[in-house]
């Protein structure tokens, strides 16, 4: 009888094992795929980091230059308003990177009027052959030779009157530019006289009505209630300005005249109603 052999039997894996293991290799892989990207968030020297790092974006640095002299944007020194001057061109070095007033000196020269420059060209603060020049030494000369440029215009009370009759005779405002020309001229004369406190802000405002042309303000006063209509309390110029650029708009109104347009041609006008009209009607006194 032969003896038995005890031979293992083959064994092969079920589908559900293999299922087991390919599904254990796959947690294994995306477990280690984690750690690794893990790994590379930790460590900065990772190789897909330091490839990201060896291509950085580019960086695109914008340069200004101080501004040529004479060009819109430039300062511009003509005497006047010294202080407004130096702070504008250390305000464009700063612009420029330029940190040290001491390196903006020579741009005083450059930026000044041809007869300014005559004055202190050569002068020893200001000559571009002599070393050792400082902003400061600059300055407190400039502030000598112009001090009178910076003191405000010294007007009075008779100077805002004086405007108002001569304003009051001329013709109507016919367009915005008009309203706009007559708001600066009487901001020109008021203003300082407010901040001088020689008249108060109601007055300013009174001012303002009084020195329309006589068309406008009667415009405006019937645009009033009766109590702007006072001494005590007249209107807001913004208020009143309003009211004007309105009535440029209103050509129905009857207060609108319109032959004020033609007022600088009177010759030929009055040349053409001589025949018609007596001329003691027309004669200008």
């Amino acid at each position: 009888m032969p003896p038995i052999q005890n031979t293992p039997p083959s064994i092969t894996p079920s589908s559900s094992s293999q299922s087991s293991t390919l599904s254990f290799n796959r947690m294994t892989s995306s477990s280690s795929n984690l750690n690794i990207s893990l790994s590379n968030q930790l460590n900065p020297a990772s190789p897909s980091l330091t490839n990201n790092m060896s291509n950085p974006a580019p960086i695109t640095a914008v340069l200004t230059l101080m501004p040529v002299s004479g060009t819109k944007d430039a300062p511009y020194f003509n005497g006047t308003c010294v202080k407004n001057f130096l702070k504008q061109l250390i305000l464009h070095g700063a612009r420029a990177s330029i940190t040290s007033k001491d390196q903006l000196f020579d741009y005083i020269v450059e930026y000044s009027l041809v007869d300014v420059q005559c004055i202190i060209h050569f002068q020893t603060k200001f000559d571009p052959d002599v070393s050792g020049k400082t902003w400061k030494d600059a300055e407190d000369m400039l502030a000598e030779l112009y001090s009178t440029g910076n003191q405000p215009l010294k007007l009075t009370k008779c100077n805002i009157e004086d405007f108002c009759m001569v304003y009051s005779v001329k013709l109507k405002l016919m367009k915005k530019a008009d309203i706009d020309q007559y708001y600066q001229a009487f901001l020109a004369v008021s203003a300082p006289l407010c901040k001088e406190k020689v008249i108060t802000d109601t007055k300013q405002q009174y001012y303002f009505v009084q020195g329309l042309p006589t068309k406008d303000t009667k415009f405006v006063m019937t645009k009033l209630t009766d109590v702007k209509k006072k001494h005590a309390m007249p209107p807001k110029i913004s208020k009143v300005v309003g009211i004007l650029n309105t009535g440029l708009e209103d050509k129905d109104s009857l207060i609108y005249w319109n032959w004020d347009a033609n007022k600088d041609n009177m010759d030929e006008i009055t040349a053409h109603l001589h025949p018609h009209i007596p001329e003691t009607h027309y004669k200008q006194e």
